[in-house]
């Protein structure tokens, strides 16, 4: 595995047994097909570490690491970056789905634009697969002052030409590590750009927005306030437009799928 379009996919994996032959499977459909797949076991307890090994045997383009602890989701994508060898580093979480032209169309947006960072459109799916009607986009070219009211950018749409950046390493946090890192590029002069098509499927768990929405507010002032250094008054009003626009979108996840 070569040349200077190689992308390597990084995937943490904890307990996703379930879930991870669909997120290999759409890897290994992707038009694009000069990848390595870096699947990183994160202290799996259910069958996920023989199921890795499976797709590690299956083709030569898959590399196993298996941590000896867990670092949690953030400490193991930085695992998978330090071993990566490609120009490109794509995140993926494994129970999300990649469309087949994902990585092809963001390469040619990357080089057509020499820009450092690109993602594209997400719609969200139940954890069965089935559409919740909410399909997720961002500015076409967004900025670090208007990506502080509000992350759009999904962790699995995202493609980083690492020749730019440097190594794109996230900072130890449960969640939001993606939103931190994308700020971080931002401040830095790296600029991104949005292929404007859905081409990627993010599953949202039952219950998993109302779980996490209190540590992720908390953890979002932490990075507006304490690390990008904004007032108490700015991150106090970018929380609260956050707030009302996650929530519209919770809304109309429910009038789409009124049952679950």
């Amino acid at each position: 595995m070569s040349g200077s379009d190689l992308v390597s996919i990084i995937v943490p994996v904890y307990n996703a047994q379930r879930t991870l032959a669909q997120s290999v499977n759409s890897v290994l459909a992707q038009v694009h097909q000069n990848w390595e797949l870096i699947l990183i076991d994160d202290g799996s307890k259910d069958g996920s570490i023989e199921l890795i090994e499976i797709f590690a045997r299956s083709d030569s383009r898959i590399r196993s690491l298996i941590l000896k602890q867990n670092l949690g989701a953030s400490g193991a994508r930085n695992a998978g970056v330090q071993i990566a060898s490609g120009r490109f580093i794509a995140f993926l979480d494994s129970d999300d789905i990649w469309l087949p032209e994902k990585l092809s169309k963001q390469i040619a947006a990357i080089e057509s634009s020499a820009l450092a960072l690109c993602f594209t459109d997400y719609e969200w799916i139940d954890s069965e697969g089935t559409s919740l009607g909410v399909t997720v986009k961002a500015q076409d070219r967004p900025t670090w002052n208007n990506l502080t009211w509000g992350n759009n950018i999904g962790l699995s749409t995202t493609l980083i030409d690492r020749q730019k950046t440097g190594d794109p390493m996230m900072l130890p946090l449960r969640l939001n590590h993606d939103f931190a890192l994308w700020l971080e590029l931002l401040r830095k002069g790296h600029q991104a750009i949005r292929v404007p098509e859905t081409l990627v499927l993010y599953r949202v768990h039952s219950g998993s927005l109302s779980q996490n929405k209190f540590e992720s507010s908390a953890l979002n002032w932490k990075i507006l306030h304490r690390i990008e250094k904004l007032s108490v008054p700015s991150t106090l009003i970018r929380l609260f437009v956050w707030g009302i626009r996650t929530s519209s979108r919770r809304i109309r996840s429910r009038r789409s799928n009124p049952v679950s």
